[in-house]
This record gives structure tokens, C-alpha cells and sequence, in this order.
């Protein structure tokens, strides 16, 4: 069973590769420079989580100077463009860096410069991408192929070694065994596995979803991320149910799902147990324990490491869930920043019918699959990052063209302006 799925798993990348790369050679000569920025920072970010290239700040800096260099060129290149269309939500995520970086050197005044210096990189990494997000358009095709592309490179490239994991205590793969990919984790894999078909949800995108949505689902259930699978099933039903509502009911909407998704965290890691979710529950006791005294601001990022060594925290596991990450290293401050970037993009973004269903069900995903894994590590620039940048990918799709908007909204008010006009004509004679 475990050759067959590889052999599945095998030609099903393959045939995704070479249809996204098809499409993405007959992208428009305009949109093919943003394209290829684009899709090469998202997948440096996910093969940076391979560990096929070396990890820690060297490759970091290296992310950091291709963004600066890309970030300059559009200033003096684009000058007058983005500064008519610098979309301020897209920079958010930099808010949240910096953020995360000011309480860390509150927290750890004693800091080496080089590491705050370090700290400081995924700023200007946010910055940068939030510029080019805003100024570049990418068409809905181009976006469903730079996922089917990433997931694609990442399940050929896991047979460059052994992808399969043996069963441990507390899930076992329907192959006998668990589909790691090229990764330390199912879980990231399944990230990018459920990242790449969530972008097909995305207007436009019809002719590429049969084969991304194959890879995908297989991956999925290869990896057994039982996370990811329950969090994409919930986030889809979540998307299509608050995507349908007019766009002025989409943005209250944004709120209520955003603050429901943060209470249903809090409600499930105050009430577990040290044995539940997989001994979770005792990874987040223990890390709630170490910020007694630090709620506003938080203990800050650099004190997880230092902490681990000593005892105080587990020596091989992160957090386990977002929200608690976020407030071990900025507090309950950071906790609300956060929350702020997630409703605000999720407005912004719900505002476009062309990706309104895409940007619903990956908020969506990344609250309920932030329960009980880390999405998003914002003091730093990782692999972790991809699941952000695909959220603010989104901002490059175009709306519809006038006359082509929400139906729901344009047509009664037409219907209504023409009866009046005959009303009137008919008064007149």
C-alpha cells in the first residue's frame, strides 16, 4: 500500500507541475514579473522549512536582502503607482512584527545587538511584501498554479529521501505508516497541501482545480494531519456560509468569526487537561505558567529557548497553538494586535468578490488549525510565513470588472431605477 500511494503521490505531482508551469508560461507579460517574485518568495519560504538549504539567520538575512532589493526597485520604479494604491492592510503583518520585536526588548533589555537586529528582519520582510502585494496583480490561474507548483516541487522533492514516518502512540496512516514529505512534520505538509487547495476557491480558477484538488487530497490523507483535515472541512463550510452574504454584511461578518475563533481557542486551552490533544494540553499549562507576571507584554520570543534548556518549558516542542504563542512573546497586547490584522485583512480581502470565498476559508483555517498547532511565528522569518503571505497573496487578484460585481447587490437596485423611470413616463402622458 505505502509503493502504490508513492507511485500515486509521484504522478500526481508531476502532472500538477508541468500543468502549473503551462499556465504560468501563458501568463500575461505584464503580471509574469510579479508572478515569478511572488511565487519564488513562496516557495524559498516553504523550502526553507525542508531544511534541504541551511536554517537560522544566515538564510534569513538572505530572505531579507532579495525582499529589501525587490522592495527598492519598486519604489524607484513604481513610484507614483503604489503610492496610489498601497493598500494599508497589507502592511499589518509588519505591525505585528514590530509588535513582537518591542516587547521582546522591553522583556529582555540585555539583548545582543545582533540578535535584535535579527528580530528585526521579519519588519522589513513584511513591509516589502506588503508593498508588493499591493502594487502587483496577478491573474486568478497564475494564483492556483504557484500553489499547485509549490505542493507539486514538495511532494517530488520528499523522495529525494525517505518521506515515510513510522506510526507513533497517537495516529497511524492508512499506508502503515505517515506521509512527511520533505519536511520534520506531516503538519507543515499539510499545510501547504490544504494552502494550495484553498487557492483554487479563488473566481477564475476552474481549469486548474481538478489536479491541485487531487494532489492535495491525496497528501492529505498520506500525512494523516487529522488537524489539518478537520480544520480545511470546518474552514470551507465556514467560507461558503459567510462568503454568500452581500459585501456589506461580509464585513461584520469578518468580525464575528474573527473574535469567535479566538474564544473557541482560549475555551479549549483553559479546559484541556495535561493529557489531552495529544499531551498538548500539558505544553500549554506549562508555557501559561512561565508568563504569570508578563500578561500585558509577555515574556518575549528569546526567553522560549533559554527556558527550554533550563527546564521550564518542553526541551523539543513549541507552543502548540497560536494565540498562546502570540501572548508568551507579546502578552495580551500582542494577542489583540494580532487578532486586529486577521479581522482587517479579512475585511479588506472580503471586499473583492473574486477571492471573498479564498480569503473566508483561510482566516477560517488558520483560527481552527491554530487551536492546536503554531501558523505563524511573527518574530521571525521561516517556513511558517507562507501561510501569512498566501492570506495577502489574495490582494493581487483583480475585482470584478464594472458591470460584473456582486449580483446580489447590483441587480434589484437596476430593476428598481427602471420601473421608476416607466412610472414616471407614464405619469407625464
Amino acid at each position: 500500500m505505502q509503493t502504490f500511494a508513492s507511485i500515486a503521490i509521484i504522478l500526481f505531482a508531476a502532472v500538477a507541475v508541468i500543468a502549473s508551469l503551462t499556465t504560468l508560461i501563458r501568463d500575461k507579460q505584464s503580471e509574469r514579473g510579479a508572478t515569478t517574485l511572488i511565487g519564488l518568495t513562496a516557495l524559498t519560504l516553504v523550502v526553507y522549512e525542508t531544511e534541504l538549504l541551511s536554517t537560522g539567520p544566515a538564510v534569513q538575512l538572505a530572505l531579507l536582502g532579495i525582499s529589501s532589493v525587490l522592495g527598492i526597485h519598486l519604489l524607484l520604479t513604481h513610484r507614483e503607482y503604489w503610492r496610489k494604491n498601497l493598500n494599508p492592510a497589507m502592511l499589518l503583518p509588519a505591525v505585528l512584527a514590530a509588535t513582537t520585536f518591542a516587547t521582546n526588548a522591553i522583556a529582555n533589555p540585555s539583548l545582543p545587538l545582533v540578535e535584535l537586529l535579527a528580530r528585526a528582519a521579519p519588519i522589513v520582510f513584511w513591509v516589502t511584501i506588503g508593498i508588493l502585494v499591493s502594487v502587483s496583480r496577478i491573474s486568478a490561474p497564475s494564483l492556483a498554479a504557484i500553489g499547485g507548483l509549490i505542493l507539486g516541487v514538495s511532494s517530488l522533492a520528499a523522495f529525494l529521501g525517505d518521506p515515510w514516518r513510522a506510526c507513533d502512540q497517537f495516529k497511524c496512516g492508512l499506508f502503515d505508516s505517515i506521509f512527511t514529505g520533505p519536511f520534520s512534520s506531516e503538519n507543515y505538509l499539510a499545510q501547504v497541501a490544504t494552502i494550495a487547495i484553498l487557492f483554487v476557491t479563488v473566481r477564475g480558477t476552474s481549469r486548474q482545480r481538478p489536479f491541485v484538488i487531487l494532489l492535495g487530497a491525496t497528501v492529505l490523507l498520506a500525512a494523516t494531519s487529522r488537524t489539518a483535515a478537520i480544520s480545511l472541512g470546518i474552514a470551507l463550510v465556514l467560507g461558503f456560509a459567510l462568503s454568500r452574504p452581500a459585501r456589506s454584511a461580509r464585513t461584520h461578518l469578518a468580525f464575528w468569526l474573527v473574535a469567535s475563533g479566538a474564544l473557541a481557542s482560549v475555551l479549549i486551552v483553559s479546559n484541556a487537561s495535561p493529557a489531552d490533544y495529544s499531551n498538548r494540553g500539558g505544553i500549554w499549562r506549562r508555557t501559561l505558567a512561565t508568563t504569570q507576571g508578563n500578561e500585558w507584554l509577555g515574556a518575549g520570543i528569546s526567553r522560549w529557548s533559554a527556558w527550554q534548556q533550563s527546564g521550564l518549558l518542553p526541551p523539543s516542542n513549541f507552543p502548540h497553538n497560536q494565540l498562546i504563542l502570540i501572548y508568551f512573546s507579546a502578552g495580551v497586547v500582542g494577542c489583540a494586535v494580532y487578532l486586529i490584522v486577521l479581522w482587517r485583512l479579512l475585511r479588506t480581502l472580503t471586499s473583492n468578490p473574486n477571492v471573498a470565498l479564498a480569503a473566508t476559508t483561510m482566516i477560517s483555517y488558520l483560527l481552527v488549525s491554530g487551536i492546536t498547532e503554531v501558523m505563524w511565528n511573527p518574530a521571525t522569518i521561516d517556513g511558517h510565513c507562507f501561510v501569512i503571505l498566501a492570506v495577502l497573496i489574495l490582494n493581487t487578484v483583480a475585482p470584478p470588472a464594472l458591470g460584473e460585481g456582486d449580483e446580489r447587490k447590483n441587480t434589484a437596485p437596476s430593476r428598481r431605477r427602471t420601473s421608476g423611470r416607466r412610472a414616471v413616463r407614464g405619469g407625464a402622458k
